[in-house]
């Protein structure tokens, strides 16, 4: 399906050659799977060749920031004075509180501080 070009909303209903690996090279096929978007993003980032996180070069939080941003709003602190305390905007603690950022943390860790 070369010709298909996907947009953003459609992205996930067109599917992709997946190599488990993320080795361009190996198309051997005990490597390569039909999968859609966000596996393919999933794979990349469990082989480690998509850099998010703490390991992101332009982050501004460590995963130990972010575990407490988690246990401050469980605690009851509003997201504004938890975004003013860690110099982020409220939309970032939105975002982590939601899972939508920062997804890779395991959520139960919080309670172990």
């Amino acid at each position: 399906m070369p010709f298909l070009k996907a947009s953003s909303k459609f992205s996930d209903l067109v599917p992709y050659t997946r190599h488990l690996d993320d080795n361009k090279e190996n198309n051997n096929l005990s490597n390569l799977v039909y999968g859609t978007r966000s596996e393919n993003f999933d794979d990349a980032f469990r082989n480690g060749k998509m850099p998010c996180g703490s390991w992101h070069y332009n982050a501004k939080l460590t995963d130990e920031d972010v575990y407490e941003i988690i246990h401050l709003r469980k605690s009851g602190f509003v997201q504004s004075k938890i975004a003013k305390m860690f110099n982020v905007g409220q939309d970032q603690i939105s975002r982590i509180c939601s899972g939508k950022r920062w997804r890779y943390l395991k959520r139960e860790e919080v309670f172990h501080l």
